[in-house]
This record gives C-alpha cells, sequence and structure tokens, in this order.
C-alpha cells in the first residue's frame, strides 16, 4: 500500500462509520410506531447520507483501483479532484500534518479520462507528498493551449505520471521544479 493509501484509509473509514451510524439510527426510526411521520423531518439527513454513500463508494474505488484492484470500471466522478483533495486534507488533519493551499474550484473531470480514478489520485499523491514537508506555496491547476497543468511545488511529478495514461513531466514555469501536464480533455 502505497503512502497516500496508508494515510486515508482510516479516515475514509472513519467517515464511512460516520454515515453508516446515521443510516442506522434513521433505520430505527421506521421500527417506531409514528417512524413514518419522523422519517419525514428527517429527509434532509437521508439524502445527505445518500450523498456521502455515493462519494465515499467512489473513494474506496479509488482506494481499491491504487492497489491493483479495478473496482471502479467504468464509473466516473466529476468531482473526483473535489473529493480526493477533500479527504486527503482530512487525512492531513487527523495525523497534524500541513498540506499545501489550493484553488478554491476544481475542475471537472470528463467522462473521456481512461479509467477514472488516476487523475485525482495522482493530485492527491502529489499533495500529500509535499505535505509532509511543505513549502507553504500553494498548488495549482491550470489550463494551457496544450493541457493542465499540475503545479504542486515541492513535489516530484514524475512518480506519478506513469499512472496517468497521457500524461507527461514538463519543466516548472512558477518555480524551479517539475509540474505534470494533463490532457486537456480530461477536465473542464
Amino acid at each position: 500500500m502505497d503512502a497516500l493509501a496508508k494515510a486515508l484509509l482510516p479516515t475514509l473509514l472513519h467517515e464511512l462509520a460516520n454515515t453508516t451510524q446515521l443510516l442506522t439510527g434513521l433505520h430505527a426510526l421506521t421500527t417506531l410506531p409514528e417512524g413514518e411521520e419522523l422519517l419525514a423531518t428527517h429527509e434532509g439527513e437521508l439524502s445527505r447520507a445518500g450523498d456521502q454513500a455515493q462519494r465515499l463508494g467512489w473513494l474506496i474505488g479509488v482506494l481499491g483501483a491504487a492497489g491493483g484492484h479495478d473496482i471502479l470500471l467504468a464509473r466516473r466522478e466529476q468531482a473526483g479532484l473535489d473529493w480526493i483533495v477533500g479527504l486527503a486534507t482530512k487525512a492531513a488533519r487527523r495525523e497534524d500534518r500541513s498540506m499545501p493551499s489550493g484553488p478554491s474550484t476544481l475542475p471537472r473531470l470528463m467522462g473521456c479520462t481512461p479509467d477514472g480514478w488516476s487523475v485525482p489520485w495522482a493530485l492527491g499523491s502529489l499533495l500529500w507528498q509535499v505535505g509532509e514537508e511543505s513549502t507553504g506555496r500553494a498548488w495549482s491547476l491550470d489550463m494551457e493551449t496544450d493541457g493542465w497543468r499540475l503545479c504542486v511545488p515541492g513535489s516530484d511529478p514524475s512518480q506519478v505520471v506513469l499512472q496517468v495514461p497521457g500524461a507527461r513531466v514538463v519543466e516548472s514555469v512558477s518555480n524551479s521544479g517539475l509540474d505534470l501536464m494533463l490532457p486537456k480533455e480530461y477536465l473542464a
């Protein structure tokens, strides 16, 4: 298991346990005589738990795919970058680590990405890599004429480039390191 997977798994399992606990509580309402009315007053929680289950299921699939077991198959999630950055940030907090700041909004993953998981995993891996020795500089993901430039100052994108079909390592324009260039059709 690589460093990012080891770091994310406890946080992911904790969030999954919280969602399961919420669903168990809502299920308990259905066993009460006035359960139907009580459950109706908790529709927001049920909807939130459904959204969480969708996000957590995808993240479990990403961890499996990163370990060589493609249980995601053809599943694509447009919010995958947001989800992996969010989970990595929570995992860093659990370990009392710093994480570099980044853009407030991220592009959406497109359906044409070859596997649906490697772009988010590469981003998470690079952020986790520099979180250990955070440079304090923000990371960025910007559209350029020949693709999306992922700049994570202090990271080594050559360690993840082979995970992302079509990606390549390029000289950084903002620092003395290297950046990861992603095909432009992968994100929007």
